[in-house]
């Protein structure tokens, strides 16, 4: 027993299913790849952080780092310090041969993992459904935790193409596939239990294939409770026309919800995400026809886009009502459009944007009016600093906005743009007593709420915003070229700063020769130690710096070292 633990810890916990399925893999793993799939990314990191303490009380099991390259899994751990640091549950699990692999792993280790795994240096990943979108791993055993994916069940199409990734063609001779939660079986007869053992037996029968969507169809259903048993009576057309034009007065209603809509099992999580889910669907049309509205009349536009609707798969899946429907959601979409924006080259220019028409007027509107202020900023942290209530205000991560203190994520934007690592972003956070809101309580950052910010927060919704926002600086500065260009040149800057997490222009160029890992990159740009703005020229400073640059690679990973070596051939 450790510290206050009053109880003896026993390996496997037999009633969860991630502690089997860990028990399984390490038992496994010496005959051939294992991959533990969890249907939650809070699931891999808890199987993680319980290998790390199993192996910490001396278990009698080989860590899978016995079956690993040894050269390969120390380059792998280097770089997991370099990110996490020497405390972290992931370096903790990597150095004994475990690794994370779902959709907030960084992007370069996640190259880094697969490739370790494709040329077999390594065994052992816990993952979500990322390893079934296309990666071609070596896998023989896949350990399957639950047979749900996020917040429902996992789609049968989708569980198949997850099997397929086990007995690889030409790798192994057949893969195995295990369940690992023993209740499924033993409750298969119980009352009230039975459900959960059919919904195996479904999932495992290709029979059972869910017919092919679209998620243009979404838009045609109506906003449903918890059960999706009773529905809000309001038609899908009316619905779509009151979030077109009022918004956020619907998004207002549906986070008060009226308590007879409570009483019959209506929840705001609930029905804002459903609304959610629709605006981004709304969003993503309203940009695709602005980028295809051209300088034709109204009314060929409208012809265009109604053209366009009948295009579309979901118009192909869709019965005769629905196809009516679709076409009056396309035709009020692109009369929204010529309403908001007369203006054919502002379309064009919102299209390019995709984040829709209420969005792009926002930005806009908040341009114009900050303009004199933008005009005086001459560093990319003195541009954040002024953008930044737009910013959190337009975001719909929710971390970026109710964070305390009110000024915490803001700062540790400029610390990831400065290109400090994910340990160092975590301890300013706690430095800073940083909380965000759980129910009615406050909870301290962890280590992967930090990654998940950074990586999709700053690195993919901002930079979108930011992206918007230089659209808008250059259209509105007309009389000036210089000042245009200057401010332009600041907004990219920072616009890239905050999708790769690097702090220059050089460090930015090497990763985008393809050493996109940050660590990674910095080290690189170190070692050749001379600036650049161009992939071009950083490919030839990365020829001529081979000593350099071949030192500094070699502690990196081998999908690194085999990228530097295509390079410089």
């Amino acid at each position: 027993m450790k510290g206050r633990e009053r109880k003896i810890q026993t390996f496997p916990v037999r009633t969860e299913s991630g502690s089997i399925a860990l028990f399984l893999g390490l038992k496994l793993v010496s005959n051939g790849g294992v991959a533990i799939f969890c249907g939650m990314k809070s699931s891999v990191t808890k199987i993680l952080r319980n290998t790390a303490d199993i192996f910490s009380r001396n278990i009698s099991l080989p860590a899978p780092s016995i079956v690993c390259d040894q050269e390969e899994l120390t380059r792998l751990c280097y770089l997991y310090e370099q990110n996490f640091g020497d405390q972290s549950d992931l370096t903790a699990a990597a150095k004994l041969g475990v690794f994370a692999h779902h959709g907030d792993t960084p992007h370069g280790l996640r190259l880094a993992i697969e490739h370790a795994m494709r040329e077999r240096l390594i065994h052992f990943v816990v993952c979500t459904s990322t390893i079934a979108q296309g990666v071609n791993l070596p896998i023989r055993y896949l350990l399957v935790t639950g047979t749900h994916q996020g917040q429902g069940s996992i789609k049968v199409r989708d569980f198949h193409n997850l099997m397929g990734r086990a007995g690889r063609a030409g790798i192994h001779g057949e893969g195995t596939v295990i369940f690992s939660d023993p209740s499924l079986f033993d409750n298969r007869e119980a009352w009230g239990q039975s459900w959960r053992w059919n919904e195996v037996q479904n999932l495992l029968s290709p029979d059972s294939t869910e017919p092919t969507g679209s998620s243009l169809l979404q838009l045609l259903l109506p906003l449903h409770n918890d059960r999706a048993a009773n529905n809000i009576d309001v038609t899908p057309l009316a619905l779509i026309q009151g979030l077109l034009k009022q918004r956020s007065e619907i998004f207002e209603w549906a986070s008060h919800l009226p308590d007879e809509l409570i009483e019959q099992n209506f929840s705001s999580k609930s029905i804002l995400w459903q609304l959610e889910e629709k605006c981004g669907v709304l969003d993503a049309i309203e940009s695709f026809l602005m980028s295809y509205r051209e300088d034709k009349s109204s009314d060929l536009f409208f012809e265009t886009a109604l053209a366009l609707a009948r295009e579309t798969f979901a118009y192909a899946l869709a019965n005769e009502s629905e196809k009516t429907l679709l076409a009056e959601i396309f035709r009020e979409i692109a009369q929204h459009i010529e309403k908001s924006i007369p203006d054919v080259d502002e379309q064009a220019r919102y299209g390019r944007t995709l984040l829709g028409v209420n969005l792009s007027l926002e930005i806009d509107k908040w341009v114009t009016t900050n303009m004199a202020g933008l005009q005086t900023v001459i560093s990319e942290t003195e541009l954040l600093d002024v953008i930044w209530p737009m910013l959190q205000s337009l975001t719909s991560e929710n971390l970026i906005r109710d964070v305390e203190p009110a000024n915490a994520i803001k700062e540790l934007a400029k610390e990831w743009i400065s290109g400090k690592p994910f340990h160092s972003l975590l301890s300013f956070l706690n430095d800073l007593g940083a909380t965000y809101p759980a129910g009615k309580q406050r909870r301290k950052f962890s280590e992967s709420m930090v990654v998940e910010l950074c990586e999709q927060g700053f690195g993919f919704e901002l930079t979108l915003l930011l992206a918007a926002i230089s659209e808008a600086l250059s259209a509105k500065i007309i009389d000036d070229e210089e000042e245009k260009n200057r401010l332009t040149d600041l907004m990219n800057l920072l616009q890239k700063r905050m999708k790769y997490g690097l702090s220059t222009k050089s460090e930015i160029a090497f990763f985008e020769v393809g050493f996109a890992e940050r660590v990674v990159a910095q080290a690189v740009n170190k070692a050749v130690n001379m600036q650049t703005t161009s992939t071009t020229i950083a490919r030839t400073l990365l020829k001529q710096s081979t000593a350099e640059v071949g030192a500094v690679i070699e502690q990196f990973p081998d999908y690194f070292r085999s990228l530097y070596r295509s390079i410089v051939s």
